[in-house]
């Protein structure tokens, strides 16, 4: 057992969610036959979770992986009298299998090479080329396994059969498992800088792909699964740029912003929709600057450094674009007020933020930001492009009317759950 720095923001994060979501579960649950159960592995999930971030030898590790991984396989098949669950619970376990398997190889590799089942001496113990190379890979692929990232998001798309709790635990704490492992083994993937391109093209792929996705939905749930896959998409991407505090930041706010959502999700249908006006050039220019404003702040916090072409600075761009947006949305409805708003707003995002990874640091110092080049600036190009698209649509050229239509469709399609795990029925559903 090893109880690190990570591990102390991991046990508390996870008991904190733990016990919100089992308070709400035992009320929340009242006259379902199945409540005890489901209290019961919620609360041996717990305790599988805390042991996952405690444990330092390897093997032991993979076992509570995998024992953690199946009792979420359990908690979606609530019901085990519908037979789309049955097919939810099924996906789920051949992905966590598929994850540890992934997980399991790269184990019997580091340990013939090292000699050491200890976590911490295999990362820190320099190893052939190769066997870096094939460790990281597989550990890499358990990441995506276990956070859904494209190619391995079907069992995502497929786990709304479960309860609410289920998943409001599941994007809470499970879905962060991915994020968690890159993380532990951080030293290990730096090592090869192939391993770091292949996070951040996987994590850049899997963010846009569920923004569109996230964007076309029209049930609650539905629409805050895909929000976990851009999120969890863009967490891939900074672990990439080597930038693991902050990922760990990310990680945090993810699940507790998540969890909450989950558990007020039945209330979304009470509260009014409004349907902001699109913005114009003076609005957006206001936003822009509040949201240079905000990006100040936040380097100010984490960095005494002067801003250079590292990952930090592709981090600064992706904090000055979400920063804007929160301002234009603020902004919608133009006025002084609403200007003051948007600034209070974007300071205190940009600061929470910002002293959440300076906290972190304290905590997980270990940090590899990478430097630029023509890859990277791609990326961030076509973050802003799409940005800016979205933002000025309305001014763009019309779209031929048979492109839309097919671009739509396409991710109307790639988005859907597999169809065993659809009920079209009310009949076939049985208490």
């Amino acid at each position: 057992m090893r109880c690190d720095g990570l591990s102390k923001i991991m046990v508390a994060l996870i008991i904190f969610v733990s016990l919100n979501v089992l308070m709400f579960t035992n009320t929340y649950l009242v006259g379902d036959r199945r409540r005890k159960s489901v209290l019961f592995h919620l609360s041996l999930l717990t305790c599988t979770l805390v042991a996952v971030t405690l444990v330092d030898n390897i093997f032991t590790f993979v076992g509570f992986w995998l024992t953690s991984n199946l009792i979420l396989a359990r908690l979606i098949l609530h019901n085990k009298a519908w037979a789309a669950t049955k097919a939810s619970g099924r996906i789920a376990q051949k992905n966590f299998i598929l994850g540890a398997l992934f997980f399991l190889c790269a184990s019997i590799l580091l340990f013939n090479q090292t000699g050491t089942t200890s976590i911490q001496e295999i990362i820190h113990t320099p190893l052939q080329n190769k066997i870096t190379l094939i460790s990281a890979l597989l550990i890499t692929l358990t990441a995506f396994t276990q956070s859904g990232l494209i190619p391995f998001d079907g069992w995502l798309k497929s786990s709304l059969n479960s309860p609410t709790v289920v998943s409001a635990f599941m994007h809470a704490g499970i879905i962060n498992g991915g994020g968690f492992l890159l993380v532990r083994f951080a030293p290990l993937i730096t090592q090869e800088k192939s391993i770091l391109y292949f996070l951040v093209i996987g994590g850049t792929i899997t963010a846009i792909a569920g923004t569109f996705w996230k964007l076309i939905q029209s049930d609650v749930k539905r629409m805050l699964v895909f929000s976990t896959v851009v999120q969890m998409g863009f967490m891939v991407v900074e672990c990439g740029l080597g930038l693991f505090p902050v990922a760990v930041a990310h990680l945090v706010w993810h699940g507790l912003f998540k969890a909450h959502l989950f558990l007020i999700s039945s209330t979304i249908s009470k509260q009014k929709r409004v349907l902001l006006p699109s913005p114009d050039i003076r609005q957006f220019f206001i936003a822009t600057t509040l949201g240079l404003i905000g990006t100040t702040f936040y380097w100010e916090i984490v960095s005494e450094e002067a801003l250079s072409a590292n990952s930090h600075l592709f981090m600064c761009v992706c904090v000055f674009v979400f920063l804007s947006q929160t301002a234009l949305t603020s902004l919608a409805f133009f006025s002084f007020r609403a200007v003051v708003k948007a600034l209070g707003l974007v300071i205190l995002f940009a600061t929470s933020y910002g002293y959440t990874v300076d906290f972190i640091e304290h905590f997980v110092s270990f940090s590899s930001p990478q430097p630029l080049n023509i890859f990277h600036y791609f990326i961030l190009t076509v973050f802003i492009a799409l940005w800016l698209g979205k933002t000025f649509s309305h001014l763009l050229p019309k779209i031929n009317r048979n492109l839309w239509p097919r671009i739509y469709m396409f991710f109307l399609n790639s988005g859907q759950p597999k169809p065993e795990t659809i009920t079209s029925q009310h009949q076939d559903y049985h208490c």
